[in-house]
Parts: C-alpha cells; structure tokens; sequence
C-alpha cells in the first residue's frame, strides 16, 4: 500500500507510541484510545492504520527490529560470511541490549499472560530466528557452510551473542558500554561459530 508521507508520518507516531506505552504498561493495560492520545492522532486514526491491538503490538515490536537495523539486508552488507554475521551480531546486540527490548521482555514476565508472551515471541525472537536462520540455509546450499540445522545453528549464534550482558540488563545489574568490548565479543562468537561451521578445506 502506497502512503502519503503525512500518512507515513503518523503511523510512525502511532508505532513509536504504542511501543512506550506497551513497555509501561503490557498489553492489556493499553487502550487504542492511550495509544491515540500519547500519538498525537485521533483513534480513528490509529484504526486506518491497525486492524486491533494485537496487530499494533506485533508491528510496534517489530519496528524496533527495523530502528536497530535488524533486518534481512544486514545480512548482504558484508563481502563475506563473516562480515555478514559480524554486522548483523552488531545490530542483535544492539537491540536486545536496549531499554525497550529489556522493558518489553520484563512486561511480559511480569503479566504472566501467555497471549502477550505468545505474541512477543513470534514477533521478536522467533522473528529474528527466522530471519538468521534462512540466511544460514542460503549461505549452507551455495557451500560456504556447513552447519547440520540452520534453525538449530541461528539459535546458538543468537544466545551466544546475547552474553552475559542481556542477563545483566534483566536483573537491572551495571553493564559494560565500552564498545571495543562489546566489538571483541561479538567477533568472538562469529569466529567461534566460524570455526565449528566452515567447510574443510580441501
């Protein structure tokens, strides 16, 4: 669907609205008529938009994916396999590591509602999973890899990047913001990844 910018504009209002408020707040607690008044628009604005709230929450997470640059196209940035996964470890992180994915992810323990937690996991990590994952199968049939399951494969990448800061971030514990750490420890995983997944050479 073609937008107008004004359009544009107002539905990133509206997404960047609702992604505060649902950090706040959790699902259930959110109202469209909240999430209208904190955009700045009218409900029946926010409605042109989002079919329910369901479908905002689902598009306000993954909005945060595309402001972190966590997206499929990360992934042909690198001349190589390893540049790929070096940017693409470098975006995860910087997600996962922020206050609304850890706000988000509190929400969702806290409430101890499954539709929120169901509804979080496909549209960030399970999201995320896929997007890896596929990558690593293309990368695996041209020969360039040699993992045994791609999907198996992107989840140990992905909780291996993780480290011990996002447990740090959950538990509201001080974490290191130096960036050649956080650059060393994103390397240190692709490389290990590396070294278990590239073909022999022969």
């Amino acid at each position: 669907m073609n937008r107008s910018p004004r359009s544009q504009q107002k539905r990133a209002a509206i997404l960047d609205a609702a992604g505060r408020l649902f950090c706040q707040h959790g699902l259930h607690l959110v109202s469209m008529d909240m999430v209208a008044s904190e955009a700045g628009v009218s409900k029946q604005t926010v409605y042109s938009h989002f079919a329910n709230k369901e479908a905002l929450f689902v598009e306000a997470v993954g909005s945060k994916c595309v402001s972190n640059e966590l997206m499929p196209e990360v992934l042909l940035r690198g001349h190589n396999v390893r540049d790929s996964l070096i940017a693409f470890g470098h975006s995860f992180r910087k997600l996962i590591l922020s206050d609304d994915a850890v706000n988000i992810f509190r929400t969702c323990i806290s409430c101890n509602d499954p539709q929120l937690a169901t509804l979080f996991f496909e549209a960030g990590p399970l999201y995320v999973t896929g997007m890896l994952s596929t990558w690593l199968e293309q990368q695996k049939q041209q020969g360039l890899l040699c993992h045994p399951d791609s999907e198996q494969a992107a989840l140990q990448l992905l909780l291996m990047w993780q480290g011990k800061e996002r447990m740090q971030r959950e538990l509201g514990l001080p974490f290191s913001h130096n960036d050649a750490e956080q650059a060393a420890w994103n390397l240190s995983c692709v490389d290990l990844f590396l070294a278990a997944a590239t073909p022999p050479k022969i």
